[in-house]
């Protein structure tokens, strides 16, 4: 055995962690970086609306209540958009990636479609505005539109609480 053979070890080893390392941080800083993560949820409720009712209606209902014209054929069946104590724990950023990429890419239902493409990027901030109002009781919908409630904490994907 070569003395020399615990050096080329080493040298694999003092190249390939620093390496892994920047790996990481790359797509670390590469997912924070991402352009479809918007800075602010602050959407227009009222374009919210006009939007839901013309893209999501047919499922959820005109008040979100799952309880559209094609509910009856879905399974699992259409969320049910105005329960408060199930919608309050879900965080602006779920709302926007179910959204904006559709239930298949977050765990959830294959048959709720991606909508990010067809309304683009306001367009999914102001149907979460929109979604926001729809399970807030009236009182609390005098609060900025997209903000998130003050105990909110992100759900295990694909995982009820």
């Amino acid at each position: 055995m070569d003395s020399n053979s615990g050096g080329w070890r080493a040298g694999v080893v003092a190249f390939a962690f620093p390496a892994l390392a920047l790996a990481a941080l790359s797509l670390a800083a590469g997912k924070a970086a991402l352009p479809d993560r918007p800075e602010s949820f602050l959407g227009n409720p009222a374009r919210g609306k006009t939007l839901f009712l013309h893209y999501c209606s047919p499922c959820h209902g005109n008040e979100g209540k799952g309880n559209g014209p094609n509910a009856k054929n879905l399974d699992p069946p259409a969320r049910n958009l105005t329960d408060d104590p199930y919608m309050s724990k879900r965080l602006d950023e779920d709302l926007f990636e179910v959204l904006n990429e559709g239930g298949y890419a977050v765990n959830r239902s294959v048959l709720m479609p991606p909508w990010g493409k067809t309304v683009g990027e306001q367009g999914v901030k102001d149907l979460i505005a929109h979604i926001r109002n729809l399970h807030r009781p009236k009182a609390a919908t005098a609060q900025p539109a997209g903000k998130p409630s003050p105990a909110r904490s992100r759900p295990t994907k694909g995982r009820e609480p």
